[in-house]
């Protein structure tokens, strides 16, 4: 996906101007850009964190004339992936993890209950697909409704 696509996306599924969504992309990573630039840290639960890292000054070599140089300190912004992100791209290519222990994960981190919109979002399945886990779950007492259409761990 390119930034044009995610425009879009922006756009269909908030349902603003391709302009607005646009402006709201820019934000997000000019604000992301920024932070790094003034050596701070970003962090976005479940998806990833951003940070710099600091090198220290050292003696390279030219690979092309063998000549001794001498590299400047510096700084280089890193990108680390969060735990949900992993399970879920080795989900969508290994298809190791099961649409339950998926649902069951994510309900097992929260503290005040899940919802099946919120579910659906970060696991990517269909309604009917959570619904008939959650119903599962439910029955071997893994977790409980804490009111309509939220669950708990047990």
């Amino acid at each position: 996906m390119n930034k044009l696509e995610l425009n879009l996306a922006l756009k269909n599924e908030a349902g603003i101007s391709k302009r607005e969504s646009a402006r709201v992309v820019d934000l997000f990573f000019g604000t992301i850009a920024n932070a790094l630039a003034n050596g701070g840290r970003v962090e976005v639960r479940g998806l990833c964190s951003f940070y710099v890292k600091k090198y220290k000054a050292y003696s390279g070599m030219n690979p092309k004339t063998k000549e001794q140089i001498k590299v400047k300190p510096k700084k280089l912004p890193f990108f680390k992936c969060g735990k949900e992100l992993k399970e879920r791209v080795d989900y969508q290519k290994n298809k190791t993890i099961t649409v339950t222990n998926s649902v069951l994960s994510i309900i097992n981190r929260s503290k005040k209950g899940v919802g099946i919109a919120i579910l659906k979002e970060k696991t990517g399945f269909d309604d009917s697909k959570i619904y008939s886990v959650v119903k599962n779950l439910k029955k071997q007492g893994k977790i409980k409704s804490i009111k309509r259409g939220v669950y708990k761990k047990v």
